[in-house]
């Protein structure tokens, strides 16, 4: 059953004499009140395929069944659906439906004779009292099953072309065809042409313009009636273009400028007529903009001049990005528009380049930045920042001179070995123009032996203590001994969070002899040593190489003793242990073997036993025998 809404108007409450306006939003998922299962609730059944302009379809649905508490309202009737059909903006169309017992309901429509992409179908249930449930959906639109014929794939912009089809074979027909960024009606047009079709057949020349560049879609509708009178027919599946040539653009004539300083915008192909151009100018890293307009000539060109202020946003210390938006525009002319594709980039106001930038320079050595502001002159602040702890902090500012150059001293870290990553800025907070990163690396001036020892026995650990100015933790510090003629490294550590070191000496430390060495330290590529000096390896003990363990009272004997590795000239003493001391008795020299005999003269007149030993002092370090005992007998 198919009726209108105003032909039941005679017997329907007054509630109902209007059409039901319902949003997209309050119908979706909306279901009547009272509903105890899931079918229950209020719903359209999905249409299966594609409808065109004209056809007559059946919408239905389920969910909309008398209720307990329903009141009639007129020739036993408790409920009914409501339903409005249309597609892209047109007048919606409204319909009813008589719901059967179980709910299910279904009526026909007419789609409307106007191309969209889909049917928009709106339902609600209502009752005596009102809308109890809502339901929407979409019905998909198809393309009319007559083709359309290019007689060219490619073309130039503004190059002429034929499109030709059939089928259009209504009352008065009339095609109509546009050329458009994209498949469909529901854009803004730009090129357009109509053509009266004769027994359904029909061709029409067009062209794409400029602002088509790339790929393009040819969008044909039939209609019964002319263009502005009537509504599509039908229409036919989009064909694909490619369209070459430049697209439209805008230009401008500095690409660096300074507040105060005027440039000019300008750009080309705004042919729509009627048209104007409107635009605008953004800061990217301020709040400011500014707007401005042009008239195209009779070719479609245009010019705006500009002059950055401070009313745009920014700041005299600039550094700002600005872009440029235009749109060719008619809105008396049916709203047609068009975007400029390209939008350049104008800086304001300086470049800033850094000319020298330092790598590399010793502990508390002045090293300075040079920087330049293209056409900035004398006055303007340029700081130097350094990434501390991960953040950029301000070290150094200087102003230009009057070529727009500065001069900055790298002082941040200048005390300290390490490296040091650094930029270079000008501007204020909000507009900053920065320069890219360096960094520069503080190397050692000097490594200083703070204590070390003169002299050790053979196979004594004994280490240096080094310091390395300036540095913190981490600089390697190794020791180096001259080993036939030339340095070899011996042992390396890093040094502490003071600068300071300790390494043992290692080379040499089993052998009796003098070994010379130095301290090195190396960070940044750099390496820097201490004065030389010695260490002396003496014998670790006097050797006892015989001694008589008795002797008679008065009698004369010797202790032969050797000390290993040493020479001629070397005193070596006895001691003997006397009241818990050790007191020294005789001395001798050592022969070119390193050996000595000396008497044992203590105690030699009087029975007893006597306990001695052999003491040398070689280069300061005191070696001992080890304990023997003399006994005299009568």
């Amino acid at each position: 059953m198919k009726q209108t809404q105003t032909q039941k108007a005679s017997w329907v409450r007054p509630l109902r004499t209007a059409a039901v306006a319902v949003t997209t939003a309050a119908l979706i998922g909306s279901a009547f009140t009272g509903a105890a299962h899931a079918d229950d609730f209020f719903q359209i059944t999905p249409h299966v395929g594609t409808v065109s302009s004209g056809e007559i379809i059946t919408v239905a649905g389920t969910g909309c069944a008398t209720q307990p508490g329903d009141q009639e309202y007129g020739d036993g009737l408790y409920r009914e659906v409501l339903l409005q059909v249309s597609v892209g903006d047109s007048t919606p169309v409204a319909y009813q439906a008589i719901p059967a017992a179980d709910g299910s309901w279904s009526t026909e429509v007419t789609v409307p004779a106007r191309y969209s992409i889909f049917v928009d179908v709106y339902a609600s249930c209502v009752n005596y009292s009102g809308e109890t449930g809502a339901a929407y959906t979409e019905i998909v639109m198809g393309p009319s099953a007559n083709s359309v014929t290019l007689d060219k794939q490619t073309v130039a912009a503004g190059e002429q072309f034929t499109v030709e089809g059939a089928g259009c074979d209504v009352a008065d027909p009339h095609v109509y065809v546009r050329v458009d960024a994209s498949a469909g009606f529901e854009t803004s047009q730009s090129a357009r042409a109509v053509s009266t079709a004769v027994d359904g057949d029909w061709a029409v020349q067009t062209s794409a313009d400029a602002w088509l560049v790339g790929t393009a879609y040819v969008n044909v509708a039939c209609y019964s009636g002319t263009y502005e009178a009537g509504q599509a027919a039908w229409t036919y599946q989009p064909v694909a273009i490619t369209v070459t040539g430049t697209a439209p653009k805008v230009s401008v004539s500095k690409t660096t400028v300074r507040l105060g300083e005027s440039f000019t915008v300008s750009g080309d192909h705004c042919t729509i007529p009627d048209a104007e151009v409107i635009g605008s100018i953004e800061a990217y890293n301020a709040e400011g903009w500014e707007g401005f307009s042009a008239q195209p000539d009779a070719n479609g060109q245009w010019v705006a001049t500009l002059t950055p202020s401070t009313e745009w946003g920014l700041s005299a210390a600039g550094g700002v990005e600005l872009v440029v938006l235009a749109r060719c525009s008619a809105y008396s002319h049916g709203g047609d528009s068009q975007t400029y594709r390209s939008y350049p980039i104008v800086v304001v106001p300086y470049s800033l380049s850094v000319s020298s930038a330092p790598s590399k320079a010793s502990v508390g050595q002045v090293a300075n930045v040079q920087a330049s502001i293209a056409g900035a002159g004398a006055g303007q602040s340029v700081s130097t920042q350094f990434l501390v702890n991960g953040k950029w902090s301000t070290s150094q500012s200087r102003t230009t001179d009057s070529k727009g150059a500065v001069s900055i001293p790298l002082t941040y870290g200048q005390g300290s070995v390490g490296t040091y990553t650094y930029r270079v800025v000008t501007g204020s907070k909000e507009l900053t123009t920065v320069s890219g990163t360096y960094s520069i690396t503080r190397t050692p001036t000097s490594v200083k032996v703070v204590s070390a020892p003169g002299a050790a026995k053979v196979g004594q650990s004994v280490s240096i203590r080094a310091t390395v100015p300036g540095a913190g933790s981490g600089v390697k510090v190794s020791t180096q001994f001259l080993v036939n003629g030339k340095w070899s490294t011996s042992q390396s550590r890093t040094t502490d969070s003071k600068g300071a070191v300790s390494i043992p000496l290692t080379y040499g430390q089993g052998s009796v002899g003098k070994h010379t060495w130095r301290v090195v330290a190396s960070y940044g590529g750099v390496t820097v040593a201490s004065s030389s000096t010695t260490i002396t390896r003496v014998p670790s003990e006097v050797k006892v190489v015989s001694a008589p363990s008795s002797a008679k009272v008065g009698k004369a004997v010797s202790a032969k003793l050797s000390l290993s590795g040493i020479g001629s000239g070397q005193s070596v003493s006895t001691q003997f242990l006397v009241k818990g001391k050790w007191s020294t008795s005789r001395s001798g020299k050592t022969d070119s073997k390193g050996t000595v005999s000396i008497p044992l003269t203590y105690g030699q007149g009087s029975v007893g036993k006597y306990t001695w030993r052999a003491v040398a002092t070689v280069s300061g370090v005191t070696v001992t025998s080890r304990s023997v005992t003399i006994t005299r007998t009568r």
